[in-house]
């Protein structure tokens, strides 16, 4: 333990984000993992400082005041305050946070220290690092807050910054109390114009209704109730804003603020003004000709010395000078990569920059030199990620710079890794060995050999493309590794190490090659290859032709007869198909008999079934689609299968796993693995037990491993019903009833859903109402303390004032022994006062140079009176214990003037700070007034509504004869006449068509006398042809034993429960005999499940063993059916010469038996007869 005490951390290597903060002039500091790392940017000399809790969360440094500042991981979690180089604690800072700090800022010019705090807390609060204690806090309603910036020459200002929004908090004192107060900044649309905030509209009080009554707002009609009703605007009303990416104050304490879009903004803090300094693809003054600016230009920004320094994506370091809303960029530098951070020293000379890849470098501006890299950490994305067949407890991980990592499954821990010093573009792993195989970009497969974990090395390497090779995979029985590229050449190499992994032959595919899938068949030995292709030499993403290729195994043992003088695979060994597709695929896979791809075009899945006539080299086969199902909106997708054949993987660029069964892929499960703003899923494989699945993000570098196994998957089915309509029929009596009942449910609805939409608005303006005088309480109560704390002060100002008069005063009394004629040259003396204090008062907030930090104003003061205290301003023959009699007298009275002119300045902050809270009072009184008269006249037309209702009139027939198209009808073209003409028409239609009617029922019940007749007559000969069959049946009724005896027997019941009796017994038989037989299998069952256990055990070591003999059987089986290839063909002809004589033996016995079987049945047959009696044949006409 004692050896354990005096071990130290020597060194530290990695970078965990961007935050780069200086610590002093030279020093700059960064995360990295559980520590803080030093780093002296002129000698590269490190330092680090561990973090005393479990984690480093967020994290800040400020130079100027040389500490640095940062938060624990963990449920409530800590900031610590560091001073440097002492590292000594200065500070632990104990919140109410629950799960961590999103953002922190240092203050450069006081102890102050703001912090943001994520859900369930969800707030912002001020802190004095220095007594340990916050300031105040307020709580954040919306997203959580990415960055905090403190005004450098105004420490009451601070900006935060969000995704999507940006605020600026002011911090309002009183004496002690301290108060913030948010002021959101109004950011102009995508296109650079500000976007008007719609106040929501509220009822009409004209007192005049609507046809549809009282017109509500949005939000009312939504159902909204509460805050989230305030801040409710529909979907068609969002407008797009701008995303702020970087801040920077300036001089004048405007706020400069880069967006991702490529605009630079100008807020003014204190109206929130918002002014476009830039909008991208607009001149602007430069002194080259260099590259525009554009979007992503501003993805940091520093100020220094009045000059805007700006970096982006495109790699370019711009020098800026603004001079009202005009922008001219003075000097532009071209880095080696992207920046996306930036910092200048304290003192201004040096400036950092921060690239993505885990680069920093050290730029000086004013020397006007180059770039120099001062930190280089390795970092990189992952190109995929493979099982391990021969240890299904570790996966595979290959990243883009080269480095193969091994994981364990169960914790994820790295087991081993090696750097191939290679750009990686592909990675396979072998089913069946123990090695991966790697695929490079200069077109070189290599074979990293993983028998021991911690130890891989690189054991064979071949160039087989001049291009990248884009696509590894091994058949699923380790037979051959196929591989490919965008040259068109598929590769077929021998999988085995003890062939030196020779080159089989290559295939021509009709196009770029864009994906592979392979199957293998183990019954026939054959190997079916499926190759997506691209034939338009567009775009290599996607791939519109399928080359099926069927190898035979067998015949790829012998790679020396499989190819030609031009190492092409003969005809002889494989069979191939060409096969069309309708849409071009960027993925699929291959399943037994069916083909599935993803069609990024159409955003769907599709599964193919292959043809019969599917090895056909000769034809083109065009394909259909027999399934098609909506996927992954964000393209590309990759698709992956399960090795039982069972489940469908499909990962995309919208970070979603879905999971589905191949035989119903419209039901599916989903697990949002990555996310979509980095790029999504790169890669998903199985497990060769097909539990586990692991993916690896496209540009976030992470690994995500839904265990399958265990889980019960949701399938969701959606039904699709289609109504057939009524065109082209006449609507009659019933049907225009029915729409008018439809209206009136209709129009009755709508009046229940206006009174609900008048009750959701009152009930929200209640709310409001409830809620702003509980404001106006809480104010009232705070307005009222703080008059009392404002009176208190004022006491004591005025007791300061009156103290500092009376000194004056009694300056003469104290000093009575002075002669009258130096009395007042001492007067004057007393009076005096040095002009130090102003000078410094105008540097002494300048917070961009180094140690600028608000000084005490009495202590500098009493500095600069030692100096008028000297001997030498003594006045002649005057005593010396007079003089210093006099010295303490005028710092007495220096240090009254001090302080009142302390209190008068705190005073009128305090009153200041009063009005303030007047003004808010006043305005929640307002507030509240404006929500009464809202509530009431909301209140009269909900009144008014439910007394003015609408009424459903319908008009009787022969009143309006023309048709009305809309609600309100058009009269333009009607004529209007008597009603006695039309009622006399409709009596004479109506006579008519009585008379037709009554003809028509008389045609009616005749022809219906004459169906009734035709029913009858059909009935009798129907029964008649019954009877027949019933006197048949009787006739060749075979009477048996059992008819007999119950027609034989007087009292059947007896018969009845004699039966009964005889099976009761029975059954309490056959009950007793299944008892025992369940006894004595229970016995079994428990001698069989200990053999089970002890079974078990012997299978888990013999399962030890099978992993290390697999290879050697392998082997050994090859070498065995080489020598054994001629005993096998004698051994298997006599064995097929005693199955045809066992055949032949086996068919003349069952022929016998059949003869002899024909017999029994004819005797059986005429005993029977023997038994029955007949009765005689009736005979009919």
């Amino acid at each position: 333990m004692d050896v354990l005490r005096n071990f130290e951390v020597q060194w530290v290597q990695g970078f965990t984000n961007s935050t780069f903060k200086f610590a002093d002039k030279k020093t700059a500091c960064y995360t990295c993992g559980n520590f803080i790392v030093f780093l002296n940017v002129e000698t590269k000399a490190r330092k680090t400082l561990q973090s005393p809790g479990s984690g480093i969360g967020a994290f800040t440094a400020s130079g100027h005041r040389r500490c640095l500042a940062f938060s624990d991981l963990g449920l409530n979690p800590s900031i610590f305050i560091y001073k440097y180089p002492e590292l000594e604690l200065m500070s632990e800072l104990k919140g109410t946070t629950k799960l961590g700090y999103t953002a922190l800022a240092l203050c450069d010019t006081g102890p102050y220290l703001v912090s943001a705090s994520p859900m369930p807390d969800h707030t912002i609060t001020l802190w004095n690092w220095e007594s340990g204690l916050p300031l105040c806090s307020r709580s954040l309603l919306d997203e959580d807050i990415s960055a905090l910036v403190f005004n450098p020459m105004n420490w009451c200002q601070i900006c935060a910054i969000k995704s999507k929004s940006l605020t600026i908090w002011n911090v309002e004192r009183c004496d002690n109390y301290h108060l913030m107060k948010p002021s959101a900044v109004n950011l102009p649309g995508t296109d650079g114009l500000a976007i008007e905030c719609e106040p929501n509209s509220s009822h009409l009080l004209n007192g005049k209704l609507t046809y549809l009554g009282p017109q509500m707002p949005t939000s009312a009609i939504a159902g909204l109730i509460g805050d989230q009703a305030d801040n409710f605007v529909p979907l068609k009303l969002i407008k797009p804003r701008l995303c702020p990416s970087a801040i920077c104050w300036s001089v004048s304490s405007d706020l400069y603020v880069g967006c991702k879009e490529g605009f630079l903004l100008c807020v003014n803090p204190e109206t929130s003004h918002v002014s476009v300094l830039y909008k991208p693809q607009t001149e602007v003054t430069t002194d080259d000709n260099e590259m525009p600016m554009q979007e992503g230009s501003f993805q940091s920004l520093v100020l220094q010395d009045s000059k805007l320094f700006a970096a982006g994506m495109e790699g370019v370091l711009r020098s800026i000078q603004i001079k009202g809303n005009k922008l001219e960029v003075v000097q532009t530098w071209a880095l080696e990569e992207a920046a996306s951070a930036m910092c200048f020293s304290p003192d201004g000379e040096t400036l950092l920059l921060t690239t993505n890849t885990g680069c920093v470098y050290r730029f000086k501006p004013l020397l006007k030199d180059k770039a120099v890299k001062v930190l280089d950490v390795l970092c990189g994305d992952f190109v995929t990620v493979a099982p391990v067949c021969t240890d299904r407890s570790i996966c595979l991980s290959v990243r883009e710079a080269g480095v193969v990592q091994l994981w364990a499954l169960d914790d994820g821990l790295c087991m081993g890794s090696i750097s191939l010093q290679t750009h990686v573009t592909s990675m396979a792993c072998c089913p069946i060995a123990q090695y991966v195989v790697v695929g490079t970009a200069t077109g070189d497969v290599l074979f990293v050999e993983m028998s021991t974990k911690q130890k891989l090395r690189v054991v064979h390497r071949v160039h087989l493309y001049h291009v990248p090779v884009d696509h590894l995979v091994f058949d699923q029985g380790g037979n051959c590794l196929i591989t490919g590229a965008s040259d068109s050449r598929v590769f077929v190499l021998d999988s085995r190490p003890s062939k030196g992994f020779d080159i089989i032959g290559w295939i021509e595919a009709p196009g770029a090659i864009v994906s592979l899938s392979t199957q293998y068949y183990q019954e026939s030995k054959q190997i079916k290859v499926l190759v997506l292709c691209n034939k338009s030499e567009k775009e290599i993403s996607e791939g519109n032709v399928l080359l099926l290729l069927t190898l035979f195994s067998q015949q790829l043992t012998d790679s020396t007869g499989c190819m030609d003088a031009y190492g092409c695979l003969r005809k002889e060994v494989f069979d191939s198909c060409v096969l069309e597709l309708p849409h071009s695929l960027c993925s699929c896979v291959l399943a037994v008999n069916k083909i599935f791809g993803y069609c990024q075009q159409r955003k769907v899945l599709q599964r193919f079934s292959i043809p019969e006539n599917g090895e056909n080299p000769n034809i083109v086969i065009q394909l259909i689609p027999e399934k098609e199902t909506r996927s992954h909106l964000l393209s590309p997708a990759f698709l992956q299968l399960s090795p039982h054949h069972t489940w469908l993987a499909s990962v995309g660029r919208d970070g979603l796993l879905r999971i589905c069964e191949i035989s119903e892929m419209d039901r599916y499960v989903q697990l949002q693995c990555h996310s979509c703003w980095q790029g999504g899923v790169g890669s998903v494989c199985f497990t060769p037990d097909s539990q586990t699945i692991i993916t690896s993000g496209l540009r976030d570098g992470s690994l995500v491993c839904s265990r399958v196994g265990g889980m019960v998957l949701f399938w969701a089915k959606l039904h699709a019903r289609v109504h057939a309509g009524r065109h082209g029929q006449e609507w009659g009596a019933q049907q225009r009833v029915n729409v008018e009942e439809e209206l009136k449910i209709a129009n009755l609805v709508h009046s229940i859903q206006t009174e609900d939409e008048i009750l959701t608005r009152e009930k929200q303006l209640s709310f409001k109402l409830e809620k702003a005088r509980i404001v106006k309480n809480q104010i009232g109560e705070e307005l009222k303390k703080h008059k009392e704390t404002v009176d208190e002060f004022r006491e004591a100002y005025e007791n300061a004032v009156a103290e500092d008069k009376i000194l004056d005063k009694g300056f003469r009394k104290e000093f009575y022994d002075v002669p009258g004629h130096s009395i007042d040259q001492l007067y004057k003396l007393y009076k005096r006062r040095p002009r130090v204090q102003r000078m410094k008062t105008q540097t002494e907030n300048n917070p961009f140079k180094e140690g600028a930090a608000p000084s005490d104003g009495l202590s500098v003061m009493m500095k600069t009176m030692e100096e008028l205290d000297a001997p030498e301003h003594m006045l002649e023959g005057l005593d010396p214990a007079v003089w210093e009699r006099f010295c303490l007298a005028r710092r007495a009275k220096v240090e009254s003037e001090q302080k009142v002119k302390l209190k008068a300045l705190t005073l009128a902050e305090m009153q200041a700070f009063l009005q303030r809270r007047i003004d808010e009072d006043d305005e929640a009184q307002l507030v509240i007034k404006n929500l009464i008269d809202e509530l009431n006249g909301l209140c009269d037309e909900k009144m008014r509504f439910r007394l003015d209702s609408m009424v459903q009139i319908v008009l009787q027939q022969g009143q309006v004869e023309v048709e009305a198209g809309d609600f309100i009808a058009d009269y333009s073209n009607a004529l209007l006449i008597q009603r006695k003409v039309v009622e006399d028409l409709n009596c004479t239609i109506r006579a008519l068509g009585d008379q037709k009617i009554t003809t028509m029922v008389e045609c009616k019940d005749f022809r219906k006398g004459i169906i009734q007749q035709e029913w009858e007559h059909r009935r009798m000969r129907m029964q008649l042809e019954d009877l027949s069959n019933k006197a048949r049946n009787i006739q060749t009724l075979r009477i048996t034993q059992d008819i007999q005896d119950y027609l034989n027997e007087t009292n059947n019941d007896n018969r009845v429960s004699k039966q009964l009796t005889t099976l009761e017994r029975t059954l309490d038989l056959q009950k007793t005999a299944h008892q025992k037989k369940v006894e004595i299998c229970k016995k079994q069952k428990r001698q069989l499940d200990r053999q089970a256990a002890q079974m078990q055990e012997k299978n888990a070591a013999l399962d030890l063993r099978v992993a290390e003999m697999e290879i050697t059987v392998a082997e050994r089986r090859n070498i065995y059916e080489a020598a054994a290839m001629g005993d096998n063909q004698e051994t298997e002809s006599d064995k097929n010469y005693q199955d045809i004589i066992l055949r032949k033996k086996l068919l003349a016995i069952a022929r016998a038996q059949s003869e002899e079987l024909l017999l029994l049945r004819a005797e059986l047959e005429k005993l029977r007869m023997k038994n029955f009696p007949s009765l005689s044949q009736l005979h009919y006409n």
